[in-house]
């Protein structure tokens, strides 16, 4: 019951707007959660209390919920979290970290890849833009963002800079799509043991929220 509370007070602070008195009672009910939440739902109680702060405009307890949340688990919805409210605020250096961070947790995260372009975008990166646009192209050959990007990219670029982003581009996808078709995904930062049933069909379930599935 009490789960449900907190996701119903969650929604009404994002669907229609809350006095400074109703926002206070939507931290203070949160805090409460945070204090009695089990183990295994920690990790998302900080990231709830830290929607709330954020659609406040309280940047400071925001991320340092976010914090929080990566420090009892890292996981990829609270680095995109992050990464979205950096860029959103032009710290794009930060954002590209935070989506980086998100692939090592999950590299089917179609999300993180679409995030991640379209802030090297920003950064007037052109060829990582292109690489990770390309990247989404390998889960929907016709994915009106990734096309839209690339293009985008290109008109940014001049025709002799245009055949060296082409090769380029070309030798990391080879790279990514043999890792792919062989079920690899991509690397990550550090070896993990054998996870048990359970905790495949859970990953299984993510990686679903995240993005589409791979073609093969």
């Amino acid at each position: 019951m009490k789960y449900l509370f907190v996701i119903f007070v969650l929604l009404g602070a994002f669907v229609s707007p809350l006095s400074k008195q109703a926002r206070a009672v939507t931290i203070d009910e949160l805090t409460q959660a945070i204090a009695t939440a089990p183990a295994e739902r920690l990790h998302s109680y900080y990231v709830y209390r830290s929607r709330a702060y954020l659609a406040m405009g309280d940047e400071g307890n925001g991320l340092a919920d976010l914090g929080a949340s990566l420090r009892v688990r890292p996981t990829e919805e609270a680095y995109l979290l992050r990464g979205e409210y950096f860029h959103k605020t032009n710290r794009l250096d930060a954002a590209i970290n935070d989506y980086t961070a998100a692939l090592r947790v999950n590299n089917d995260c179609v999300k993180a890849y679409r995030l991640r372009s379209a802030a090297y975008y920003d950064n007037k990166d052109y060829v990582q833009a292109i690489i990770d646009a390309s990247s989404v192209k390998l889960y929907d050959d016709d994915d009106p963002f990734a096309l839209s990007m690339i293009e985008k990219c290109y008109v940014q670029t001049s025709p002799r800079e245009r055949i060296v982003i082409e090769s380029d581009v070309a030798s990391v996808m080879r790279t990514r799509q043999a890792l792919l078709n062989s079920g690899g995904g991509g690397t990550r930062s550090r070896s993990r043991p054998s996870p048990s049933g359970n905790k495949v069909a859970e990953a299984s379930t993510k990686k679903k929220k995240c993005g589409p599935r791979r073609k093969t």
